[in-house]
């Protein structure tokens, strides 16, 4: 028979787990923890629960509808186990360790819930934060500032193939990258230049006006979202289910360099190139201003 002392700690653990998991500013790091460190987190954390859920039965044991449930749950015990709903004090230990699981997934519902009120999109502030430290993936804090700047990113690849465009998915437990691609090229074996090769932009720009072409002939591609009014048809057609059709999946282990591409820029820096004839180093000169 499995012991009492090993049924509480696997509870407190489990609750500790629950809470971590489902706490959104605590689970980034609790992910990124391995081996005892995620076993002595689950346990502290489901130890806390524990008291807090203890003080909790104290206070509310002393009204008489506590007393009621009390009683009705332990007259339930005694049905199969006389011996454990006898006994006053492992059913409160019982009912303390209830509440621990309960609280362990309430409270970080009821505490996203009132940061929703006040932050915007508190969930993807905490993932912003996390990825700033050494607790996401690699290119997270790339893909964050890539969807604010609105820019899309160029991610070179161990066989000098380069990807550039906007990163669709990108999650803690995946070692892939979705990326929508804009542009496709590669670079050259001996400069490492960038050479641009295929523009996809068009190509997905047609499909999204074919796609999204109403019964009526409407080409308006906001009109992708709405249902469809037919008879034979209830599904909505959504773009983002057409984007999926090119997102491409490039493991980051094949990424060897990453970083923002502002494509309109490009061509200025080419004109400043110190291996060209036309730009001598000693004659390129830097505006301070810029830089600071």
């Amino acid at each position: 028979m499995i012991k009492p002392t090993v049924i509480f700690i696997m509870v407190i653990t489990i609750a500790g787990h629950i809470y971590r998991k489902t706490n959104y500013k605590l689970y980034p790091k609790y992910e990124a923890s391995e081996g005892y460190h995620t076993f002595l987190l689950a346990a502290s954390t489901g130890m806390l629960l524990f008291v807090f859920s203890y003080i909790f039965v104290t206070d509310v044991s002393h009204y008489s509808f506590a007393k009621s449930i009390g009683a009705w749950f332990s007259s339930k015990l005694s049905i199969l186990t006389p011996s454990v709903g006898q006994n006053f004090e492992i059913v409160n230990l019982i009912s303390v360790l209830f509440f621990t699981i309960v609280f362990s997934w309430l409270v970080p519902k009821l505490k996203l819930f009132v940061a929703s009120f006040r932050e915007d999109s508190p969930l993807y502030n905490s993932w912003k934060a996390a990825a700033r430290k050494d607790l996401t993936p690699e290119f997270t804090h790339l893909a964050f500032n890539s969807w604010e700047y609105g820019l899309p990113v160029a991610l070179t690849l161990s066989n000098n193939k380069v990807y550039i465009g906007y990163i669709s998915e990108i999650g803690i437990d995946s070692n892939d990258i979705h990326l929508l691609p804009i542009l496709s090229g590669y670079r050259c074996d001996d400069t490492k230049d960038l050479v641009y090769l295929i523009d996809y932009s068009p190509v997905i720009r047609h499909i999204l006006e074919e796609e999204c072409t109403e019964g009526n002939g409407t080409t308006d591609v906001d009109l992708a979202n709405e249902e469809l009014d037919n008879d034979d048809s209830s599904s909505t057609i959504e773009p983002n289910d057409i984007y999926k059709k090119f997102a491409i999946a490039i493991p980051h282990r094949e990424i060897i360099h990453a970083n923002l591409h502002d494509t309109k820029y490009k061509k200025h820096f080419d004109r400043f190139r110190y291996d060209r004839s036309e730009v001598k180093a000693q004659t390129v000169k830097i505006n301070s201003e810029l830089i600071k």
